[in-house]
């Protein structure tokens, strides 16, 4: 039996004297024979007792318990560094936008508002999105909820930002682990790392927060428990995605059901696959529209030939393959960096088929954004890629013999294996490495992504001339920050029965073609019966208005 330390070593005889005090160095046998013999006799019990406190000792020596914390070790905290490092990049890129009050659009307003809402034990009511809109009624994610309780502690959208930069870095946990266990400890980190870089997150780290944060880690611990064979864990793992959005069910959920079918897990498989298909019909077709002002599902609009609200219902099959037809070439583009991403090793594991019902469902939709590399759309599929690719490259490295091939191509193939299994990780991290300046990590190397200038002062300073608990209309760059604290409605959006207490307006960002000139004449017009007074205004056209009846 091998000791990591002396400390755990049993006392060698010598030593043992040595520590006990003087020893005799001659003894006569026949002495210490009658004495033995005399022990037996006299005291049976006792040398039982020795025998057995003998015995218990030796295995409680063996039995050793977990010291909390854990001592070091690369494979216990390795992969929480890269969580904090990728966190790290993260969160540079995203609170810097944050801080320059440059978001993307309206949707991290949206969220703040349901986050403040859900903390504070109130239906999610989000005048944000429009007056009196029940954001459940657009999508169903109430997983957000989670967040809650930290935002009662931190009441800023910066809350929101750290959660998802934590849940998109902790979804590289399992990847590295399962790449570490069965490829090599160097193969585990760099599939985690390119997972980190990839594009998919990239964008919707750049694209503020959405709900589907919480799927991405969810995603890779499912699937990476199923590859190592725990399908109840797996299982477990993917019924929270049908409280993220209401497509994963279909999406996602369904096909890890099928493959823990295929494992062999049919039970488990069916009753997994039937929560899933049957989560999302709930929700499209039933929790969705009770919930919504107009009582439908408002995305079909964009499904086109899918949509069963048009007249006549949804149109052909025919139909559906000539809308998925359109801008063939960028769809296919997509297509291209999403295995080029993985060096193509993915297309090694069945695995890489659950990104088909996503790719799917977007590219059947009318709406372009869908069909790109930008937003958050791509951001579930990280995760599935680069645990496919986890697992391709176990496949390669345990491909056998291909005899049905010919000779060449059967070379040729052993090649390919060989390459995957060897340089395949290698080879991932060293695209997303390459395609960093692409895609939003390039803004960590623009110094003007972390310039605070004077507007920015400005737009700080208006805001604070807001009190907290108040009702404010504000333009979409400042929408985030106020509905942290303030019943906040963007000025994009028609105008509430009420009128606002509070105008925050910023000319420049309003949106408005040609710009709005006169921001006091455009409030009043906008809420017949209120007058309003400027009590800010400066030369980066920034206003604050207040009502005064």
């Amino acid at each position: 039996m091998a000791y990591t330390n002396a400390d755990e070593a049993p006392e060698s005889p010598e030593t043992a004297a040595s520590d006990s005090g003087p020893t005799l160095t001659e003894t006569r046998p026949e002495a210490s024979r009658e004495a033995h013999a005399m022990a037996a006799a006299t005291a049976p019990e006792s040398a039982e007792t020795a025998k057995n406190a003998g015995t218990a000792e030796t295995t409680s020596s063996r039995r050793r318990f977990p010291t909390f914390p854990p001592r070091w070790s690369l494979q216990t905290y390795g992969p929480w560094l890269l969580v904090a490092g990728l966190m790290t990049v993260y969160l540079l890129i995203s609170l810097a936008r944050f801080y320059r009050f440059a978001p993307t659009s309206w949707d991290l307003g949206l969220f703040t508002e349901e986050v403040k809402q859900y903390a504070h034990f109130h239906a999610p009511i989000d005048d944000a999105r429009s007056p009196g809109y029940e954001i459940l009624g657009e999508h169903f994610s109430p997983i957000v909820a989670l967040i809650g309780p930290f935002f009662l502690i931190f009441p800023t959208p910066v809350t929101l930002l750290v959660a998802q930069a934590f849940l998109f870095a902790v979804a590289a946990v399992p990847i590295v682990r399962f790449g570490a266990e069965r490829i090599s400890t160097g193969a585990g980190y760099a599939l985690g790392a390119a997972y980190g870089l990839s594009f998919g997150l990239a964008e919707a780290i750049d694209a503020d927060f959405h709900e589907i944060a919480f799927a991405v880690p969810l995603i890779a611990f499912s699937m990476c428990a199923m590859l190592r064979g725990k399908h109840m864990a797996a299982a477990l793992w993917a019924l929270p995605l049908l409280l993220c959005k209401e497509d994963l069910g279909i999406t996602v959920v369904l096909p890890i059901g099928i493959a823990l079918i295929l494992y062999g897990r049919t039970l488990l498989g069916a009753v997994l696959s039937a929560a899933g298909t049957a989560g999302s019909l709930l929700a499209i077709y039933w929790i969705i529209p009770a919930l919504n002002p107009t009582h439908q599902y408002e995305y079909w609009n964009k499904g086109g030939c899918a949509d069963p609200t048009q007249p006549g219902g949804a149109k052909p099959i025919t139909c559906l393959i000539g809308q998925s037809m359109q801008n063939a070439g960028g769809k296919l583009e997509l297509i291209f960096l999403l295995l080029a991403i993985t060096a193509f090793v993915a297309l090694r594991s069945p695995l890489v088929l659950f990104a088909v019902p996503n790719l799917g469902s977007r590219f059947i939709t009318t709406n372009s954004t869908f069909w790109g590399t930008t937003w958050h759309y791509n951001a579930i599929l990280m995760p599935i890629l680069f645990v496919a690719a986890a697992d391709g490259i176990v496949r390669a490295r345990t491909a056998g013999a291909l005899p049905d091939l010919a000779g060449a191509v059967r070379r040729g193939a052993r090649r390919v294996s060989m390459a995957m299994s060897n340089h395949g990780a290698v080879a991932m991290l060293a695209v997303s490495l390459a395609l960093v300046q692409q895609f939003p990590y390039n803004q960590l190397f623009d110094p003007n992504t972390f310039t605070f200038d004077a507007r920015t002062q400005a737009l700080s300073h208006a805001m604070s001339l807001v009190p907290d608990g108040v009702t404010v209309e504000t333009t979409i760059n400042m929408l985030a920050p106020l509905s942290a604290r303030d019943d906040t409605f963007w000025v994009g959006n028609p105008a509430g029965p009420t009128a606002p207490e509070y105008v925050v307006f910023d000319q420049v960002v309003s949106g408005f073609s040609p710009p709005i000139t006169d921001v006091p004449g455009f409030e009043q017009q906008r809420h017949p019966g209120a007058t309003y007074k400027v009590i800010y205004e400066d030369g980066f056209g920034i206003y604050v208005l207040r009502k005064t009846s």
